[in-house]
C-alpha cells in the first residue's frame, strides 16, 4: 500500500471493529473481539478503511464491499446494516483524515468560491513575506494568499505521510528559503470542488515517490508545484516557513 501506512489502517480498522462490536452488543447480538478474529477477517476490515480514506468510497460503496467480504450480518435488517456501515465509514474519515481547518484545506468552506483559480507564478521568498494572521483563523483568510492559486519552482527535500493522510512535502528554493506543500488524500476530500486535481496531484506524488510512510524520506527532486495558499500554525514542522505559509492543497505537481 503506497497511499497510507499499513499500521495506521490497522489502528483505524481495530477502532471501527470495536465500534461495530459495541453496536451489535447494544442490539443484543454478538461480534468477535478484534484479538480473536481470524487474520482474513481483520484484513478485510483494514481493506475497508483503505477504500474509504485512500479512494473516497461512499457509504453505499463501502456497504457493497462489506457485503462481498462477509462483514455484514445477514440477520440484520437492511436499515440496521446500512447504519452499521455508516458507523465504519464515519470512523474511517474521523480518524484517517484531518480536522483542523479541514474545510479550508480541501476547498469545502464557504469562501472556496472566492479563490482565484488562475495560477500566479511566484517564489518561496515572495510567499514567506506575507504577514501571517493570528493562529488558526476560524475561516479562510480573505485575499491573498488563501484566496489565490500559486505555482512555484522548488526542490522537494523530504516527504512523509501525515497522520491526517496528507503527503507532507518539505520544499527548498535553493536560496535558504523553505516552506511546505501538502498533497491531500482524495478520500479525505470527497466533497471538494478540486477533487479531480487533488487526485491527479496525489497520483503524481505516488508515481515519483512511491511507498511513503510516516517516516521522513529523502527526496531531492526538482518540481513545479501548484496549490492554494494556506496559513498553518507553527508547531515545529520540517521545512515550515517563518509565517506558516503552505500550498495546501496541492492541485498539480510536475517532477523534473
Amino acid at each position: 500500500m503506497t497511499d497510507q501506512p499499513q499500521r495506521l489502517y490497522e489502528q483505524i480498522a481495530q477502532v471501527a471493529h470495536e465500534a461495530v462490536r459495541v453496536w451489535r452488543t447494544l442490539r443484543g447480538e454478538s461480534h468477535v473481539v478484534w484479538e480473536h478474529a481470524d487474520p482474513d477477517h481483520r484484513q478485510a476490515y483494514v481493506e475497508q478503511i483503505r477504500r474509504v480514506v485512500a479512494e473516497g468510497a461512499t457509504t453505499r460503496q463501502l456497504h457493497q464491499a462489506r457485503t462481498e467480504a462477509g462483514l455484514v450480518d445477514a440477520g440484520q435488517s437492511t436499515t440496521a446494516q446500512l447504519k452499521e456501515t455508516a458507523l465504519v465509514h464515519a470512523t474511517a474519515t474521523a480518524l484517517g483524515c484531518g480536522q483542523e481547518r479541514w474545510d479550508v484545506k480541501t476547498g469545502t468552506d464557504a469562501l472556496a468560491g472566492t479563490v482565484v483559480m488562475t495560477a500566479k507564478q511566484t517564489t518561496v521568498a515572495e510567499l514567506i513575506a506575507f504577514a501571517a494572521p493570528p493562529p488558526d483563523p476560524p475561516t479562510r483568510v480573505a485575499g491573498e494568499p488563501e484566496c489565490q492559486l500559486y505555482t512555484i519552482d522548488v526542490t522537494i527535500t523530504q516527504a512523509k505521510m501525515e497522520t491526517d493522510s496528507d503527503y507532507h512535502l518539505a520544499l527548498d528554493d535553493g536560496q535558504g528559503n523553505t516552506m511546505i506543500a501538502e498533497a491531500v488524500s482524495p478520500g479525505c476530500a470527497s466533497r471538494s470542488p478540486w477533487l479531480g486535481q487533488i487526485q491527479t496531484a496525489r497520483a503524481a506524488v505516488d508515481a515519483a515517490i512511491p511507498g511513503l510512510t510516516d517516516q521522513y524520506q529523502d527526496v531531492g527532486r526538482a518540481a513545479t508545484i501548484t496549490g492554494v495558499g494556506f496559513f498553518d500554525r507553527l508547531h515545529g514542522q520540517l521545512g515550515v516557513a517563518k509565517n506558516g505559509i503552505e500550498l495546501h492543497p496541492v492541485l498539480d505537481i510536475v517532477f523534473h
